[in-house]
């Protein structure tokens, strides 16, 4: 990656420590409120933000937004959707029904065939990459109609927003769970959030131009005291996102950015952010079952969170680093046409 975007890989390995700790907090049923009113806008929605960065900065290109859709479509666009099958759906799937027998049985479940559709075929139990591949398929079709002006792919956001909220308000349900299918209605939310990633990629420039040195600071404090007054959801898989709540998406993500930018250059951030969606696969299967371990000799507690956290952070950091390194397959199967091919 081009080091002026080391920030980005800063940014989506730090989402996944928060992620880590997010799960930690909710499995250990210990919470620390004030911090989560500080992360929680920004922890896993930066994520999109970035992830939009760099999908608009590339599809909005002048060479490869100027393609007619057909031409696209037997290059970027085809590779798009290949990319979006192999890295987020069938990762996904995998992951998903390797986890649910062990999560049956560590949570002392009855096993149910319709438990194991939703948490797999439904995208239940992956909500972060099912959310990303819903949004990712909605910008597809976006594209299709060859808009370079992002400001469509923008209102086109919040015209999908306003539609997530319509259907979670009307109560609409599909296999009697509201999360399913691929948490879609998160995926509809999301398109906006990656929409102003998309717009920062452009005015990224004269935006970080003028809110250099001090002009940064009544931001920052903005954020913070948005953060602790505003009691909207902000979490896109939880239900509907307010305009207030997606502006404190929106400030909060770039704040974070902003500070990621400042971080050094380090082998550990480039590595893992590269591979960060590899950590999440994981993400919760560890923290709930050192969780259950780990409640048997300790109470709920400060303590027990952050044993709870690190403990299931280094272990996936050490098991996602050997499915990197020997079985890469596992996160895109296309690598395992390349590697038979060099033997």
């Amino acid at each position: 990656m081009n080091k002026n975007l080391h920030w980005v890989n800063a940014v989506r390995i730090l989402c996944m420590i928060f992620v880590f700790f997010n799960h930690s907090e909710i499995y250990c049923n210990y919470y620390i409120e004030s911090l989560d009113k500080i992360y929680q806008p920004f922890f896993v929605n930066a994520f999109f933000f970035v992830s939009g960065y760099l999908l608009f900065r590339k599809q909005l290109n002048d060479d490869v937004i100027r393609l007619h859709t057909k031409e696209w479509m037997s290059n970027w666009g085809g590779q798009y959707l290949l990319n979006v099958l192999f890295k987020l759906v069938i990762p996904s799937l995998f992951f998903a029904f390797l986890i649910h027998f062990p999560k049956v049985y560590l949570r002392g479940m009855e096993f149910d065939e319709n438990e194991l559709i939703a948490d797999t075929l439904l995208g239940r139990s992956t909500w972060f990459t099912s959310a990303l591949t819903v949004a990712q398929l909605l910008i597809f079709v976006l594209l299709l109609f060859r808009v370079k002006n992002i400001w469509f792919y923008t209102v086109s956001g919040f015209i999908l927003l306003l539609s997530a909220n319509f259907i979670y308000d009307s109560g609409i349900v599909f296999y009697n769970d509201n999360l399913v299918p691929w948490h879609y209605k998160a995926g509809m939310s999301a398109v906006v959030v990656m929409s102003f990633g998309g717009l920062y990629s452009i005015y990224e420039e004269k935006i970080d131009s003028f809110l250099r040195g001090y002009r940064i600071i009544p931001i920052v404090i903005l954020f913070f005291i948005c953060a602790f007054i505003c009691k909207d959801n902000v979490c896109l898989n939880w239900g509907p996102i307010t305009l207030k709540s997606l502006s404190l998406v929106i400030l909060g993500s770039y704040c974070f950015v902003r500070l990621c930018k400042l971080l050094p250059q380090k082998k550990f951030i480039d590595y893992w952010g590269v591979r960060s969606i590899s950590l999440y696969f994981l993400c919760g299967a560890f923290p709930n079952a050192y969780a259950i371990l780990f409640g048997k000799i300790m109470t709920p507690s400060l303590g027990m969170l952050f044993v709870v956290f690190l403990s299931s952070f280094i272990t996936v950091v050490g098991v996602a680093y050997l499915l990197n390194e020997y079985l890469p397959f596992v996160y895109d199967l296309r690598k395992l046409k390349k590697d038979n091919s060099t033997k």
